[in-house]
């Protein structure tokens, strides 16, 4: 998939600091896993659809120009499956979705890499369900 490269060096440092403190094991796929969890249930979807369709939610916190370069992170197929159904499950439900592209819903997914207080949760977050 593709990003701005914004949310590649935050998942790649993201993934670094938590590596270096408390998760050495954690991986980058790790992240995206937990963060793109919402994808596998019809709940999540519809859930993370309303949140894309806020007014004033921006698809892209990067704010960047330019070309998205590629993100390389293998995850588990029921994941990219839950990806295709979110876009699949916006298209039917409001027209102004249509446009909905895959890195549209990553990079909402991956906005709170980029702030502090963002990343602190996502560690919370990801201890809890790591331990499951």
């Amino acid at each position: 998939m593709r990003v701005y490269s914004s949310y590649r060096t935050a998942l790649d440092g993201f993934t670094r600091h938590c590596q270096g403190t408390d998760m050495p094991l954690l991986q980058r796929y790790d992240v995206l896993e937990h963060l793109m969890r919402d994808v596998l249930t019809d709940a999540g979807r519809l859930a993370l659809l309303a949140r894309l369709v806020q007014p004033g939610q921006p698809r892209s916190l990067g704010r960047e120009s330019g070309p998205r370069g590629m993100l390389s992170v293998r995850v588990r197929r029921e994941y990219m499956d839950g990806l295709r159904l979110t876009l699949d499950t916006a298209v039917a439900l409001d027209a102004a979705l249509v446009r909905l592209e895959r890195y549209h819903v990553l990079e909402h997914l991956m906005q709170d890499l980029l702030t502090v207080d963002g990343r602190e949760q996502i560690r919370v977050d990801l201890r809890a369900w790591r331990q499951r």
